[in-house]
């Protein structure tokens, strides 16, 4: 059941992140400021990730 969970947590990260960047990419026109803001987003992504990977294994 936990791995569902899991699995269900990082797919809801994943298709809000998806969501967040296609809005910044099309509300943004500062090249700069776009792309920090897009890695910002790619690494909350990268940590809740993780974050959901390592407390699924404990």
């Amino acid at each position: 059941m936990s791995i569902l969970v899991s699995s269900l947590t990082i797919a809801t990260q994943m298709a809000l992140s998806h969501v967040i960047r296609g809005r910044l990419s099309e509300m943004l026109e500062s090249e700069m400021l776009k792309g920090c803001l897009l890695e910002l987003i790619a690494a909350a992504e990268m940590c809740g990730t993780c974050y959901e990977l390592i407390i699924s294994e404990l």
